[in-house]
């Protein structure tokens, strides 16, 4: 049986990726001088823009 969207508390990968995520936006957000908020949009900007090999989407 499901919990729906609680079972994320649940999984230690999807947690430990989810903490990496906001790792990666703390340290983006520092190295451009904007707000977390802000560095969480241009992250999930470039995501959408690029392959998983890194190659630019058009």
């Amino acid at each position: 049986m499901s919990n729906g969207i609680l079972d994320a508390l649940f999984d230690p990968e999807l947690m430990a990726r989810a903490e990496r995520r906001a790792q990666t936006v703390i340290k983006i957000a520092e190295q451009m001088g904007v707000s977390r908020e802000e560095a969480s949009a241009a992250l999930r900007h470039f995501e959408s823009d690029m392959t998983s090999e890194g190659q630019e989407l058009h």
